[in-house]
């Protein structure tokens, strides 16, 4: 297991994957120090018809609206919005590579993912999006140049 000192210091050294792509989506992987190491912050999507994503475990976030300056302007504006974090005066710890999320001929989409760290594990105050909010111990977190393989978290 990873420190939160050892994550800030393996994304410093990264270098992202940036995609380019019309269809974007950002999410925020919220961090925090517990008491047997970091913690994230997972969602369980609420179950919602023709969402493909409906039900499953997720990390805040959602699709880049017109309105946002960014992919890390919609990563924070979907986590306060879908579970009340304000995340804009977290620390921001890096961002991981971009992956091609949708299905590339029919719906591309590029996901960004943002790594914050926050003080402490922040309330939560799930929108009707989201069943469930919580945090989850990591199990392993390896970053490097090459590739980022940053959580695999316990249940």
């Amino acid at each position: 297991m990873r420190s939160l000192d050892e994550i800030r210091a393996g994304l410093h050294a990264h270098v992202p994957r940036e995609l380019t792509g019309r269809r974007r989506a950002a999410v925020a992987v919220a961090l925090h120090d517990a008491s047997d190491g970091p913690e994230a912050l997972f969602i369980e999507r609420a179950e919602r018809f023709g969402d493909p994503w409906s039900g499953q475990m997720a990390f805040p976030g959602g699709r880049v609206d017109p309105g946002d300056s960014g992919p890390r302007a919609a990563a924070e504006r979907e986590t306060l919005e879908e579970v009340g974090v304000d995340l804009s005066g977290a620390e921001l710890l890096g961002r991981l590579g971009d992956i091609d999320a949708g299905v590339r001929l029919v719906a591309p989409l590029v996901l960004s993912a943002f790594v914050y760290a926050v003080p402490a594990r922040a309330p939560t105050v799930p929108n009707h999006e989201v069943r469930e909010a919580k945090g989850s111990r990591l199990k392993t977190a390896t970053i490097s140049n090459q590739k980022v393989t940053l959580l695999r978290a316990l249940a």
